[in-house]
């Protein structure tokens, strides 16, 4: 489900949300738009997620011969 996120060639909305304006007297609210790619590209993220857990799997410290010295030792 993680990989399967990802936006959609030609098909994009605007998202509107009023923030309060922090550069200014923070004293009124401002417009910003937002697309939907946006947070798609955001939650694009998670996919680090399987990288980091596909250079764990084939390191050194993973392999056949290491798991055994580990479990010899009860590491």
């Amino acid at each position: 489900m993680v990989l399967a996120i990802h936006p959609m060639p030609y098909i994009e909305q605007q998202y509107t949300n009023l923030i309060l304006n922090m550069l200014g007297t923070k004293d009124k609210y401002v417009e910003v738009n937002y697309m939907l790619s946006d947070f798609l590209f955001a939650f694009m993220f998670l996919r680090f997620y399987y990288i980091v857990r596909t250079l764990m799997n084939f390191s050194v410290y993973s392999d056949l011969y290491s798991k055994r010295v580990c479990s010899k030792y009860k590491f």
